[in-house]
C-alpha cells in the first residue's frame, strides 16, 4: 500500500482532538507521538511530498503496522487490518479496535483511536482525548509550528508540543527488546528549525 498522495507546504495531524501543524518553511518534521525519541506517528517534508510514519507496536514491542515514508512496509496477521476508503483501521476483532486513520489529502492525517506501546511506554487514543502511562490527560489543544506533539521518555532531539510526559508507570518488558535511537530499525530523522517562523495560515 502506497501514500503518495500528501504533499504541500503544511501539514496537520490531529490526535483525540488535538491539532499539531507544521510548516516546511520553520519545521522539517512534526512528530505527533514519540517516545523516547523514537517517532511512533507523524509527517516530514521531502521536496514537495509529505512522508508518512506510523508505527503501531504491542505491549512487548512486537510490531503490528509500520508505515515508512508512505509505504506499508509491515503488517501482523495476527490482527485485522483493513483499509476502506480514507480509513485504515487494526482490529483484535470486530468492534475492537486498536487503531483508527483517516488520511484526509493532501496534507492532513486524522487519528480517533489508538494504541501506541514503546518500551513498556504508552500513549492512547480516543476520539475527545489522549492520555500517557504516566498520567497525562489532553484535549483541545492545537500547536502551531511545533515539531512534536505528544512526547514520552527520552527526549534528546528537544521536540517541542503540547505535552511532555516523563516515561514513568511503564510496563515491564524484556531488556533485550528495548528500541534506542540506534537500535531502531528505520532511521530517525532529528528535527531543525528554520530562524523565522511562517505567520499561521
Amino acid at each position: 500500500m502506497s501514500l503518495d498522495y500528501f504533499r504541500g507546504d503544511t501539514c496537520e495531524i490531529e490526535v483525540g482532538h488535538n491539532s499539531f501543524i507544521a510548516h516546511r518553511s520553520f519545521n522539517n518534521l512534526i512528530y505527533a507521538i514519540c517516545i523516547d525519541d523514537i517517532p511512533l506517528l507523524g509527517f516530514r517534508f521531502e521536496g514537495n511530498n509529505l512522508l508518512l510514519t506510523i508505527y503501531v507496536f504491542d505491549r512487548d514491542n512486537d510490531p503490528l503496522m509500520i508505515v515508512h515514508d508512505n509505504e506499508l512496509v509491515y503488517s501482523t496477521e495476527t490482527w485485522d487490518i483493513e483499509f476502506e476508503g480514507n480509513t485504515l483501521s487494526i482490529r483484535r476483532g470486530a468492534g475492537d479496535f486498536i487503531f483508527q486513520v483517516s488520511f484526509e489529502p493532501p496534507s492532513k492525517l486524522r487519528v480517533t483511536r489508538g494504541e501506541f506501546f514503546l518500551n513498556g511506554a504508552s500513549v492512547r487514543v480516543s476520539e475527545k482525548w489522549v492520555y500517557t502511562s504516566d498520567g497525562i490527560r489532553v484535549s483541545g489543544s492545537t500547536a502551531l509550528f511545533t515539531s512534536g506533539g505528544i512526547v514520552v521518555g527520552e527526549n534528546k532531539m528537544g521536540l517541542s508540543g503540547i505535552a511532555r510526559g516523563s516515561g514513568g508507570n511503564r510496563l515491564a518488558i524484556n531488556q533485550s527488546q528495548i528500541y534506542t535511537t540506534d537500535s531502531f530499525p528505520y532511521p530517525v530523522v532529528a528535527p531543525f528549525i528554520q530562524p523565522n517562523k511562517p505567520q499561521a495560515p
